[in-house]
């Protein structure tokens, strides 16, 4: 079960990640490859979660991190939106994150066919 790079792209002003953003892409979550390889945003205290796909069935998690020292080791819990709510999904979905972990990452549990997305816009305030 390899887990999934993500790949960065910092705002630039002249594309579609604004100045003081990076966005964090985890592409093609399935049922077997079902972990991202934890992101490191912390310098970004604002962050919101875009999950799109075909979940299957499956739940897509947003977890964090203060004690992995890679992205894959160490204890990992589900975040939540500033609700309190988990951040656990079950169908497409665009929510806040309330905690700034040292560490982030999508984990796919269950399912059958799954192909999902998750995308994390990351910034600064002004």
């Amino acid at each position: 079960m390899p887990d999934i790079k993500p790949s960065y792209r910092h705002g630039q002003g002249n594309d579609s990640v604004p100045p003081r953003a990076v966005k964090v892409l985890w592409e093609t979550l399935t049922e077997t490859d079902s972990k991202g390889i934890g992101a490191q945003v912390l310098d970004f205290p604002d962050k919101t979660v875009h999950i799109t796909g075909n979940f299957g069935g499956a739940a897509i998690a947003i977890e964090g991190s203060n004690n992995s020292t890679n992205g894959i080791d160490g204890d990992w819990k589900i975040l939540t939106d500033p609700q309190g709510t988990t951040l656990s999904k079950t169908q497409e979905s665009v929510e806040s994150i309330r905690e700034d972990p040292l560490w982030i990452r999508p984990n796919v549990t269950g399912g059958a066919a799954v192909d999902v997305d998750v995308t994390i816009i990351a910034s600064r305030p002004r």
